[in-house]
């Protein structure tokens, strides 16, 4: 596991010192785009499937982290395929559509909820005119998912409002248990923890009635491994990547990624809520992405500072 953490420390290094201009940003997320895209082709074309018809692809993800990883790009590329025009818009939303039957076909509950908060935030922020006339297209889109995806996994998420007969309320191996379980590893060793990637190990051996489970929770997985202080550092990190996007910047032309990039991370506090997902590169990713977009800021505004003084100073 100390392997895989310092390969994200330099993973997040190596990107944020890589992107020196704004133009380099479409770069990345085009790039991004590529990888979402294969993906979602693959599940297409090679689905790996789950308890019985749960979509994913390869063992890399199951179908709750294929649906969170897929959920934190959609707002990214969608205000992207905003800029665009012509043939790239046309893929763009061609692959949203796409992306939105995967998110669907996965099952994923959680992913569900971080579905419904991005678009929620995203249609709020449009406003209500823009709501309105996209009616048609909407109504369009859910035809497509119905055809596509058909009732069993609209059945699934149809049980988020059904929590009295959800396993995850009061069986052993359910979440809220496992929450219950981990907040209680984190109050047995509030300052150390158990350690980077111990949390399945401390929940079946420290615990009573302990299952050797993963937290399914990011906040309780990290505040379990490294202490109270860890969870607060990485509550910090989080607010502190938010805030940076939160509002315009000094660069007009990275506003569709600063907006992208806002409810991404909204997306992740969402649907990390019900995964492991403390260490995961897609929200390390997300987080180089932040402090890049603080970098290129602070540069353009030292940049119209200094010709404002030299301005004065040839007055």
């Amino acid at each position: 596991m100390f392997d895989f953490y310092w390969k994200l420390i330099v993973f997040m290094l190596l990107l944020v010192k890589s992107v020196q201009f704004p133009e380099d940003i479409k770069k990345i997320v085009w790039t991004l785009f590529a990888t979402v895209a294969f993906l979602v082709l693959y599940s297409y074309i090679n689905p790996r499937i789950v308890e019985g018809n749960r979509v994913s692809v390869t063992v890399s993800y199951d179908p709750n982290d294929f649906a969170l990883f897929l959920i934190m790009c959609f707002p990214m590329l969608f205000y992207l395929m905003e800029e665009e025009q012509g043939i790239k818009k046309m893929v763009l939303i061609a692959t949203l559509v796409l992306m939105l039957i995967a998110i669907v076909k996965t099952g994923s509950r959680g992913g569900f909820i971080s579905l419904c908060v991005a678009l929620s935030i995203m249609f709020y922020r449009k406003g209500f005119k823009y709501v309105l006339k996209s009616i048609p297209i909407f109504l369009s889109i859910l035809l497509i998912l119905n055809i596509t995806t058909g009732s069993s996994s609209w059945e699934r998420f149809s049980t988020i409002l059904e929590l009295e007969d959800d396993y995850n309320m009061d069986a052993r191996g359910g979440r809220v248990e496992i929450w219950k379980r981990g907040v209680n590893l984190m109050l047995k060793s509030p300052v150390i923890g158990w350690g980077i990637g111990a949390f399945a190990v401390a929940e079946g051996s420290k615990n009573e009635g302990g299952m050797w489970k993963t937290a399914h929770n990011s906040f309780i997985q990290i505040g379990a491994e490294i202490g109270v202080a860890g969870l607060a550092l990485f509550a910090m990190i989080l607010v502190k990547s938010i805030t940076t996007v939160w509002r315009p910047g000094k660069i007009d032309e990275l506003e569709w990624f600063r907006k992208g990039l806002e409810v991404g991370f909204y997306a992740f506090c969402a649907g990390g809520f019900f995964l492991s997902w403390a260490y995961s590169y897609v929200l390390y990713f997300f987080i180089a992405l932040a402090i890049i977009y603080a970098h290129l800021n602070q540069a353009v505004s030292d940049q119209s500072e200094s010709l404002h003084l030299e301005s004065q100073f040839n007055q």
